[in-house]
């Protein structure tokens, strides 16, 4: 999601199109806060030489929220003075409650303890600023690794998402919520009105060009002719110098003062702990003791209790096994007593009782020829 890009909300659609966009824009980042409730917790992050903020365990369970908040502050000043050039170059003539700008993003880390034991201390590391987008990009993500527990101050030891839930750390569930503003018809043809006042086409870029702020670019625009545009707005520029009616510096900073009568949230992303976290995946037997058991003295005990219960149950689950072979071969040789006599069935199925070989082999042969065949060849080889 780009800050600052116009977008299209589909009624029915929670994802949002991107209309339009700027290629940079001014940051305001809160940085990591602990909240409660949605009130900040008075806890002091530690910044690390890396760009990672540390928390203390005991710091985050009692909040219970971590956040991250970037805004982008002059939305209105950028998006208004060219508002109308994107609708009128895109065609688009209504419904502008649908077109929104993204001026805000936030990242939220919630925790949920759900162990029986907790650690006696711990940190938790969050991701700086630059692993949520690259370096003069306005297009934020969410991160490969947003966070990971560390038993060390210093965060180079790093606990994986088995071992930090093995040794009680909370879940982590990692939310992006992003921040749309519009506003309606009004404002939009007040703005026509006013630049018209001004000696400026609303429908052209002039208006940016002369507040010498970022433009908005579209894939659905077409840039043709804006070096034929660029000409004529220094020439109109060299015949206006004279004049007072250009927009001045209040006017500029009242862009912002323009009524933006909505604001709605909603969630890109939700992800589980397992996405953002230091991942390695846990082998079975582990995971099976990380289920019923969560102390050391446990582990040990589980675990000479898998082995001697695999052992002793070995002989009894393969014999089942092969019962259900000789099971099904008896079967299907109680079909062949239309044309083989009782004393030669009888023969054949004590062959299939003494050898689960012979069983497979049967069970395998599909051609009532071919079986037939092989019966015949067993009931020598016994008799001889």
């Amino acid at each position: 999601m780009k800050l600052g890009a116009l977008v299209y909300l589909r009624s029915g659609c929670s994802e949002p199109i991107e209309i339009a966009s700027i290629n940079t824009c001014e940051l305001e980042d809160s940085g990591w806060k602990l909240r409660i409730s949605g009130s900040s917790v008075p806890s002091k992050p530690t910044r690390m030489k890396n760009g990672w903020t540390r928390f203390d365990y005991f710091n985050i369970m009692t909040a219970g929220i971590a956040t991250r908040e970037i805004h982008w502050p002059h939305a209105a000043n950028s998006w208004l003075p060219q508002a109308n050039y994107v609708f009128s170059s895109l065609n688009i003539s209504s419904n502008y409650e649908r077109y929104r700008i993204v001026d805000g993003i936030e990242y939220r880390l919630s925790f949920r303890n759900t162990s029986e034991v907790s650690p006696e201390d711990g940190y938790l590391f969050l991701c700086p600023l630059a692993n949520f987008h690259a370096p003069g990009s306005t297009r934020f993500t969410h991160p490969n690794l947003a966070a990971y527990w560390s038993l060390d101050p210093s965060g180079t030891r790093r606990l994986n998402h088995w071992r930090a839930t093995m040794l009680g750390f909370p879940s982590v569930e990692f939310k992006m919520k992003v921040w749309t503003r519009t506003w309606d018809e009004n404002v939009y043809v007040g703005l026509q009105q006013f630049h018209r006042g001004k000696g400026f086409d609303p429908n052209t870029r002039d208006v940016a060009r002369h507040m010498g702020i970022v433009l908005y670019e579209s894939p659905w625009i077409d840039d043709q002719l804006e070096d034929v545009v660029q000409d004529e707005y220094i020439a109109k520029q060299a015949s206006q110098s004279g004049r007072t009616n250009l927009i001045s510096e209040g006017e500029v900073i009242g862009y912002s003062s323009l009524k933006s009568p909505e604001l709605e949230i909603f969630d890109v992303s939700c992800i589980p702990d397992r996405a953002i976290m230091e991942p390695e995946p846990p082998k079975p037997l582990f995971t099976i003791m990380r289920i019923f058991t969560r102390t050391r003295a446990q582990h040990i005990v589980l675990l000479f209790g898998l082995l001697f219960v695999t052992l002793f149950f070995r002989g009894s689950v393969f014999n089942f096994s092969d019962s259900n072979i000789v099971g099904v071969a008896i079967q299907r040789a109680e079909t062949l007593e239309s044309w083989l006599p009782d004393e030669a069935l009888i023969t054949l199925i004590d062959v299939l009782k003494a050898d689960v070989r012979a069983a497979v082999v049967y069970n395998a042969i599909e051609g009532e020829g071919i079986r037939r065949k092989w019966v015949r060849r067993q009931l020598s080889m016994k008799e001889a």
